[in-house]
């Protein structure tokens, strides 16, 4: 589980793993075509993670579909059993989750 210390604007802040989960190790670093929001590395499997901010709740997930475009996790695909894109948004008023989605890649 992660946990979510504040949002400020449209970013969020304060994203701390637990520590000590066997081998889970978060990762924030840029790629060729961006930033990416947070990498947990557990074992063989890799969990790209999108945060966004956003005013309403649209129907789509642009967290989980900048993921996807900007080809995050093209770089873990030869190192990882399983791969899982996981987008998730949250209002900016409220700043609760609206939108939650994952997507499991295939080798």
């Amino acid at each position: 589980m992660l946990k979510l210390h504040g949002m400020k604007g449209d970013n969020l802040h304060g994203l701390t793993p637990p520590a000590g989960r066997g081998g889970m190790r978060p990762d924030r670093h840029h790629s060729f075509h961006g930033r990416i929001d947070l990498t947990v590395k557990l074992e063989r499997r890799v969990f790209i993670l999108e945060f966004k901010v956003v005013d309403q709740d649209t129907g789509k997930n642009s967290a989980l579909k900048q993921i996807k475009e900007k080809a995050y996790h093209e770089k873990y695909r030869a190192e990882a059993d399983e791969l899982y894109l996981i987008g998730v948004e949250f209002n900016r008023k409220d700043r609760n989750i609206v939108r939650f989605e994952y997507e499991k890649m295939e080798r």
